[in-house]
């Protein structure tokens, strides 16, 4: 698992999270904008690649693995 800082230094990169069977899918593909410390953890903003010009949100207790690509 990342911490907070791990994640808000790959703003701005293209990123592949890993997220857990929780979550809608298996993986998130895209351009991580930016951040949002809410009050029970990080969300991050991503321009997914299949979707360009739309915004997916994704709370870091779904992500397993944060990578740039």
């Amino acid at each position: 698992m990342s911490t907070s800082d791990s994640f808000k230094a790959l703003v701005g990169k293209r990123v592949v999270l890993d997220l857990t069977s929780a979550a809608d899918s298996a993986i998130a593909r895209g351009k991580l904008l930016g951040t949002i410390d809410a009050a029970d953890g990080l969300v991050l903003i991503v321009e997914l690649d299949e979707a360009p010009g739309t915004r997916r949100s994704v709370h870091t207790h779904h992500v397993t693995n944060a990578r740039a690509v």
